[in-house]
């Protein structure tokens, strides 16, 4: 059976999409279940950030969410996608993380945001506009210099489903969907 997504599109304060069942139940109650026994690395410069591989076999499940997400956002975005691959990270951030605010660089054509387990007051601040934390809920938009985006000081471990579109490249130790 294959999981249909339904996303709403939304403007302010800049253009992005919005799904509130982005997983199969399934694969989100597994990630759950689970969630703990990844082996988490730091992931940056922030001592509050943690990142896992994402299991193989999970990949097909987010193949048909990065697809998705590739045919909605290209409506915002004339740019084509040819010689991309998404890039996907399990992240757990641990209070008090935060990161200020910031357009996603350059190399960044898409981003997908997945909340996976956390607090409704931890979630991601568009501009000024708070997203409340709600399991299985994406976020995507198309990077540019206007969508400004921020992490206040969570107050609960907070995990989340972290996707790229990049220009795809030889060397990455990342799970990847090439589109």
């Amino acid at each position: 059976m294959t999981h249909s997504i339904s996303w709403n599109a939304r403007k302010h304060p800049f253009q992005h999409v919005v799904s509130s069942q982005a997983l199969p139940t399934d694969v989100f109650q597994w990630l759950l279940d689970e969630i703990d026994q990844f082996e988490y690395t730091p992931y940056t410069q922030n001592k509050h950030r943690y990142s896992a591989r994402m299991p193989d076999y999970l990949l097909p499940s987010l193949h048909s969410l990065a697809k998705s997400t590739t045919t909605v956002l290209t409506q915002f975005n004339n740019r084509g996608f040819l010689n991309c691959r998404w890039e996907c990270t399990l992240c757990k951030d641990i209070p008090p993380y935060t990161i200020g605010p910031h357009p996603d660089r350059p190399n960044k054509h898409l981003t997908l945001l997945v909340y996976l387990q956390g607090s409704t007051i931890d979630g991601t601040i568009l501009h000024n506009t708070p997203q409340p934390f709600v399991p299985n809920t994406a976020i995507a938009f198309v990077p540019a210099a206007n969508t400004i985006h921020r992490v206040d000081p969570i107050h609960h471990n907070r995990y989340t489903l972290q996707m790229f579109l990049k220009k795809h490249s030889q060397g990455s130790n990342i799970n990847s969907i090439v589109l």
